[in-house]
């Protein structure tokens, strides 16, 4: 299923008569996203989804007042100083 949504998604995306509804969605979007000073990020490598686990894991179990790429940032700059030892 997962496959098979990829592969239409693929094709819609790459289809010359979905070319011009896509890049009007786009820019709706990408404004939407200026105008609350918002970022997409994504964390696809091994290392980072894992970290975002983990941030998503503490976030459901007590009230934190950072959004995901804030805490990411904190997470990643926090071992210079403080060594940290994931969970595994």
């Amino acid at each position: 299923m997962k496959e098979s949504f990829k592969k239409l998604a693929r094709w819609l995306a790459q289809n010359r008569i979905f070319s011009r509804p896509w890049k009007i969605l786009e820019s709706m979007v990408l404004c939407g996203l200026e105008r609350k000073r918002g970022v997409v990020l994504f964390y696809d490598e091994a290392g980072k989804s894992g970290i975002l686990d983990l941030i998503r894991e503490i976030k459901s179990q007590t009230t934190m007042l950072l959004a995901d790429d804030e805490a990411y940032q904190l997470f990643t700059e926090a071992p210079k100083k403080y060594p940290v030892i994931l969970p595994k």
